[in-house]
């Protein structure tokens, strides 16, 4: 996929500007990915390429496939169904604020996929 293609090449270039104490192994640190659609603050949809790592982090990106917009650790977080069909809820513990982050998927199935991935 395109898509494949630019996220590897963006961590390549993540990998080159700096000197990790770690390797990531950059062509089988994706565990799936897809475009969903992200809810903001506001309750305006929108589309985000998610990317979830097998080193347990779920990214999501907008245009710059290089820097994400947001990540979710995912041993911080719960998985709760939503109001809204093909929708589900990641909510992130944290101390001071637990952060909902409201994702709709295209299908049923594409949900149940998700949910079933994270």
């Amino acid at each position: 996929d395109d898509v494949d293609t630019k996220l590897v090449q963006a961590l390549q270039q993540t990998s080159k500007v700096g000197h990790l104490p770690f390797q990531f192994d950059v062509q089988n640190m994706v565990q799936h990915q897809g475009i969903l659609n992200l809810k903001s603050f506001l309750g305006l949809w929108y589309s985000r390429l998610f990317v979830l790592s097998k080193y347990g982090f779920l990214h999501y990106f907008g245009d710059d496939l290089l820097v994400p917009e947001g990540t979710l650790q995912l041993s911080k977080c719960r998985i709760e169904g939503a109001e809204e069909p093909d929708t589900f809820v990641l909510t992130e513990v944290n101390m001071l604020l637990d952060s909902h982050n409201v994702i709709k998927c295209n299908s049923k199935d594409e949900m149940l996929l998700w949910v079933a991935e994270l």
